[in-house]
């Protein structure tokens, strides 16, 4: 059984699975213990820029489009490599030593692809 720890004047909360920590999502044990508090708004620390809408992407979403049936697993496979790429473009990109590290892992990868 999880425990929540709730700081009221600060509007802040732990929890013993560490799901906020770990995986950047507040846990259904938060969400239990801010609806029976009866939080209206939580703390900003919680609102990650991702899950906001004000914020400017220095990116676009594409989707690959295709009619060609037999070009369907393709668009599979790429739609599943794009959504990671981005994840990694996305959380990567926050800080500067990690978009060096990033840059020099993909051009690695795109030279074993190409060969």
């Amino acid at each position: 059984m999880e425990k929540v720890t709730f700081h009221a004047e600060k509007i802040e909360f732990t929890c013993t699975c560490k799901c906020f920590q770990f995986r950047e999502i507040v846990c259904r044990h938060a969400f239990a213990v801010l609806l029976q508090q009866r939080v209206k708004e939580v703390n900003s620390i919680y609102i990650l820029d991702r899950w906001r809408k004000d914020i400017t992407r220095r990116y676009n979403y594409e989707k690959f489009v295709s009619i060609a049936y037999d070009k369907r697993p393709k668009m599979e496979r790429y739609d599943e490599l794009r959504h990671v790429l981005l994840h990694i473009a996305e959380i990567a990109s926050e800080i500067p030593e990690m978009v060096t590290y990033v840059k020099d892992k993909a051009t690695k990868m795109v030279e074993v692809l190409s060969s």
